[in-house]
Formats: structure tokens, C-alpha cells, sequence
């Protein structure tokens, strides 16, 4: 009897020590307060001005024509026509993506025969195009975060 006793206490014990649970959130970027939106109007604000309210973006993203440019070369050269060509303007635009990412995870043992692990993630997103004289363009935002759950 006092085996069986003994058995089961140390049973309980490695159980209860080589067991876990761990929950936990981990925030990336700066939050995106929807109602500086509103100071961000198509048209009208300029780059700086977005700077200045938002900070600097997480991405910057601009149409780099070098290699465009130096393929067109490659392929015209030795040729004695003279060439044209017409570049779309919004080839020169720029964009800036701005993003806030939430997420939570659980992590769950029981002395390494079981382990469950779960992670919920969501970002907030805010992309911004300025056209060639710096004035934004497009503005989209979309707002993922407020489907993540506490736990």
C-alpha cells in the first residue's frame, strides 16, 4: 500500500513538474490611430507632412529605372535610329507602408507526451503613394488587429 502511495506521489510530481502552460503577446511596429487619417487627404498632403505625423514608414518602396534603362541600351545598340520612348508618370511614384502586427500564443505541455501550441496573428496596414511632386495620391488602410482576440 505505502509502494502504491509512493508511486503515485511521484507520479503527481512529474506530472505537475514536467508540465506547463505559457500564454503570452508580442506587439511589432508602431500602432495606427485610424483618426490621423483624416489629416492625411488625397491631393493635398504632401511627403513631409506624412513624416511628420506617421514617423518614418516600415517599407519605402520606389520603381528603380537604372536597369530598365540599361537593358533598353542593350538591346538598341548598334542600331542608328534614333529612339522615343514615353514613360508612365506613376512609374516614378512612391509608397510608403506603414504596419502594426499583434499576435498571441499559447503554449501548453504535459511531460512531453502532449504539446499544444497556437498563434493568432494580425497587422494593422496603412499604404500611402505619393505622385512625382511628392503629394500623396492613394491612401489604403486596412485594420486586421480588431478581429485578434484577447486570448
Amino acid at each position: 500500500m505505502q509502494r502504491t502511495i509512493a508511486a503515485l506521489v511521484v507520479a503527481v510530481l512529474a506530472v505537475s513538474f514536467g508540465s506547463g502552460c505559457v500564454i503570452g503577446r508580442h506587439y511589432d511596429g508602431r500602432e495606427i490611430d485610424p483618426a490621423v487619417l483624416d489629416q492625411i487627404q488625397i491631393g493635398v498632403t504632401k511627403k513631409q507632412e506624412v513624416l511628420d505625423i506617421m514617423g518614418p514608414p516600415r517599407v519605402f518602396s520606389r520603381v528603380e529605372l537604372s536597369d530598365l534603362a540599361e537593358r533598353l541600351v542593350a538591346r538598341v545598340a548598334g542600331s542608328s535610329d534614333d529612339i522615343s520612348i514615353t514613360l508612365d508618370p506613376t512609374l516614378f511614384d512612391e509608397a510608403y507602408l506603414y504596419e502594426y502586427r499583434r499576435e498571441n500564443e499559447t503554449f501548453f505541455t504535459v511531460v512531453l507526451l502532449y504539446t499544444y501550441f497556437m498563434r493568432d496573428r494580425k497587422s494593422d496596414e496603412l499604404l500611402i503613394i505619393f505622385d512625382q511632386n511628392d503629394v500623396v495620391s492613394h491612401v489604403a488602410y486596412a485594420n486586421g488587429t480588431k478581429d485578434l482576440g484577447f486570448f
